[in-house]
């Protein structure tokens, strides 16, 4: 009787840390699918795209899809955009990411490249989309082409 019982516990014990480990995978899954647009996730660092990369891009005329993701109140002090780039509030990218295509490029800026960019960038790649970020964001893009190719 005594190995019977100690074959119970044993199970018991078991059954429990399973039990919490799984709990404790839901709730990682769980936060890790809620994240902010002001997350930063440096694990992403391969997908970054530079200046003159983008650039090629466009002349080349190849499939990509542009969107500025300033804050609105940086859009509005500044609504260049980047040739064939649309703006979208950051703050709804659940929203408009249902309606991007999955079968294209898509480059996202924001002022510098920093926190708004790296985390719609990275609600994007969660959500299946072929995302990279501009490094250094729209005022790198200015720096680069001060007399070559103008924002719009």
């Amino acid at each position: 009787m005594k190995i019977k019982d100690l074959i119970k516990t044993g199970i018991c014990l078991l059954i429990i840390l399973i039990a919490a480990y799984v709990d404790s995978l839901g709730q990682l899954s769980h936060s890790h699918t809620k994240s902010s647009i002001n997350q930063v996730d440096t694990t992403q660092a391969d997908t970054t795209i530079t200046t003159h990369e983008l650039q090629e891009l466009i002349k080349k005329r190849s499939k990509v899809r542009i969107l500025d993701v300033r804050l609105k109140k940086d859009f509005q002090a500044d609504p260049q955009l980047l040739p064939t780039a649309t703006w979208l509030d950051p703050t709804n990218v659940e929203e408009w990411a249902k309606v991007l295509p999955k079968d294209s490029l898509i480059v996202v800026y924001c002022v510098h490249g920093h926190k708004v960019s790296q985390g719609v960038t990275n609600r994007l790649l969660e959500l299946g989309y072929p995302v990279q970020l501009l490094s250094g964001g729209i005022e790198a893009w200015k720096e680069m082409i001060k007399a070559r190719v103008p924002l719009r």
